[in-house]
């Protein structure tokens, strides 16, 4: 409260017009607004249905009446809460607003600054004045850590342009210029365009304390990409990296390009963002070796996707096998010879055609935007190998053939009570509540060679849709786990999953679902242990995923993506 005292006082001592109207403006009485109520009043019990059937409008109203004490109602800020957040998820902006208050105000919630931030800016990204006003005030009273005039006349600028009088009498107390009214903005509601995997060594670190957030910057093969990183999240694996020198490390992460207002200048852009808790370091070439070196090299991809290699024990990704100097005499080449397998068989040999990525540029024009993937084509005795809906395995090696099948999957279609019990527990302890379980498939295979079955589990429920849909709604989620039993102990191991409880306020809760699922169970590197490979399919993408066992887990070693 130091910095907001020393605040107020030195607009005291301005003694004009514009400061006055300024306090006036900044430290009034929290005050929640209500909504223009129709010409012919509504009853309480009428508001409390249309509330309770989704009308966002009506859930605001009844958070005022609740606050307030208004229309019947004695004053409960818990049950004000409550409603204020069924209008919020309903997209109600003066409900987001007054959720906003209720947090910088300690009404019915403790206060979070963090939190009234978020909603005021929900408040802002649907196109509403009202949330750049509450913004600006915010900076001017709080900021995160302390007023931050330079950020309040960003906001109270944008919002004096649709108009509001009161951002525009804060603006000129501040000594910004009068604005010219521009009218309402469109919504710039946070919108994701796609979810990649990204492999690099991080070179430098943004730290932004004002407005809660890193911007870590990482190369991949002379590239640099800025990534996102929002801090008022708890994140164990990335508070882990940060506090271990992370400059020049290597690391793997999910991000996820999102569409939004740009908190230092209130403009609608698009950056890379962080999804949290899935960055990890990565493993060295060394320790990401097959556990029996095979000596030989082997080309992988999956329906015409190439995926990587593995050479002479050592995975290697696409993009590096492709750009790493390191391995230029091993480049994936067109004319390599192979075979395809569907999930359980042999189905034909085949030779495969240059990467599309690589061929002269027109050539590549046909393919627009897929042309930045690694493709190839599968050619075959009868001609080109086309994908239909079941996806095929190409394993493509200079030196040997390889027998992806030394033991055979089975699918169980009986005795399967206990795999959804597995599937309860697992979503359960993830904190979805009354899960309604839906079981795909269990694959029953050993995957390591020591006569014991292990079980490759696939879960899902997406609640009706027929395509990954660009949000989730609660209750929606996908899984792969593998089963094992270990002294006589069942251990579940999960491989993928994606789970939206519908609980996070922030509307970064599931991000972007996925919907995962296994595709290949088999050797792929001739080294006796079963490799997994699942497809990970998102809104206007996919990701395929190979991971191999590890002694007593699984590893993800290669993975590459379709998508935007």
């Amino acid at each position: 409260m130091r910095g907001v005292n020393a605040f107020v006082l030195a607009l005291t001592r301005l003694k004009c017009r514009g400061a006055a109207l300024l306090l006036f403006a900044v430290f009034c009485v929290h005050g929640s607004i209500l909504e223009s109520i129709p010409a012919q009043a509504e009853t309480l019990a009428e508001t409390m249905r249309a509330a309770e059937e989704g009308d966002g409008s009506a859930a605001n109203r009844l958070g005022v009446w609740y606050e307030k004490g208004k229309n019947g109602l004695a004053k409960n800020a818990a049950k004000a809460v409550f409603w204020y957040r069924k209008g919020a998820s309903r997209g109600n902006i003066y409900a987001m607003h007054n959720l906003g208050d209720c947090y910088l105000h300690h009404v019915g919630v403790p206060f979070d600054a963090r939190l009234a931030f978020a909603w005021y800016r929900k408040t802002a990204e649907m196109g509403g004045g009202l949330g750049y006003e509450d913004l600006g005030r915010f900076f001017i009273t709080h900021g995160f850590e302390k007023p931050n005039s330079t950020l309040a006349k960003v906001w109270l600028t944008a919002a004096a342009r649709q108009g509001r009088t009161n951002a525009q009498e804060m603006l000129l107390a501040l000594g910004g210029e009068k604005q010219e009214v521009e009218g309402p903005r469109p919504p710039c509601q946070r919108t994701e365009r796609g979810r990649k995997h990204l492999r690099g060594t991080i070179r430098e670190i943004v730290e932004d304390k004002e407005i809660g957030e890193l911007i870590i910057r990482i190369e991949q093969h002379r590239r640099l990409t800025d990534v996102l990183v929002w801090t008022d999240v708890e994140d164990k694996a990335l508070s882990a990296i940060l506090a271990d020198n992370p400059i020049g490390k290597s690391v793997s992460l999910e991000t996820v390009r999102t569409t939004g207002l740009q908190t230092t200048t209130a403009q609608c852009v698009t950056v890379c963002e962080y999804i949290p808790h899935t960055i990890h370091r990565e493993q060295t070439r060394a320790s990401a070796r097959a556990s029996s070196e095979s000596g030989v090299d082997i080309y992988i991809g999956v329906s015409g996707l190439l995926l990587g290699a593995n050479l002479d024990g050592t995975w290697v990704d696409a993009d590096t096998l492709q750009n790493d100097p390191d391995f230029h005499a091993k480049r994936f080449q067109g004319g390599l010879k192979g075979d395809l397998y569907s999930k359980d068989a042999f189905l034909c040999e085949c030779s495969t055609g240059q990467l599309i990525n690589e061929q002269p540029p027109e050539n590549v024009k046909e393919y627009g935007s897929m042309a930045d993937v690694p493709l190839f084509v599968m050619q075959t005795a009868d001609g080109v190998y086309k994908v239909d809906k079941e996806p095929v395995l190409f394993l493509g090696s200079p030196h040997k053939k390889i027998d992806p099948f030394p033991r055979r999957p089975r699918y169980l279609t009986s005795g399967l009570d206990i795999f959804e019990q597995d599937v309860r527990t697992l979503l359960l302890s993830e904190g979805l509540k009354d899960p309604s379980v839906s079981l795909k498939s269990v694959c029953a295979v050993d995957m390591d060679g020591d006569g014991k079955e292990e079980y490759v589990v696939h879960a899902e429920n997406f609640l009706g849709h027929t395509s990954v849909p660009m949000t989730g709604e609660r209750g929606m989620y996908s899984l792969v786990f593998v089963v094992r039993e270990v002294s006589g102990e069942r251990l579940v191991s999960p491989l993928a999953q994606y789970i939206c409880h519908g609980r996070n306020e922030h509307s970064k809760e599931g991000a972007v679902p996925a919907l995962h699922k296994p595709v290949f169970i088999c050797d792929v590197n001739g080294d006796g242990l079963l490799e997994v490979v699942l497809s990970s399919t998102y809104y206007e993408g996919r990701d395929v995923i190979l991971f191999v066992w590890q002694g007593k887990d699984f590893l993800e070693v290669l993975r590459e993506g379709l998508g935007t």
